[in-house]
């Protein structure tokens, strides 16, 4: 089982699908990025922008301040689509409530 789909447990079978098929596309760190970009996703308390992911994914790179150098981006967020998806106001959100589950 890939790195990504072994930590999520999801019920419906095509969940498990789309994370295989996200897993055989992604080299092993870029798994890690997917699956920190999904647990932020997943327990914030708010739906966040864009650059509060990407920073908050960020510093838990070992980086200890975040410019131009260090920064990722915004399109580090397409490593977990489709479970993700733009949201009201510019916010990344899950593509479905079943993904949280």
């Amino acid at each position: 089982m890939c790195f990504v789909a072994s930590r999520i447990k999801l019920k419906p079978p095509r969940y498990g699908r789309v994370l295989e098929h996200i897993s055989r596309r992604l080299h092993p760190q870029q798994q890690i990025i997917a699956m920190q970009i999904l647990e932020w996703v997943a327990f914030a308390r708010r739906p966040l922008k864009p650059y509060e992911i990407l920073s908050g994914v960020g510093l838990g790179q070992r980086v200890n301040t975040i410019d131009d150098h260090t920064k990722l981006s915004e399109t580090t967020l397409d490593l977990c689509l489709p479970l993700i998806e733009r949201g009201p106001r510019n916010t990344i959100i899950l593509a479905h409530f079943t993904v949280k589950e």
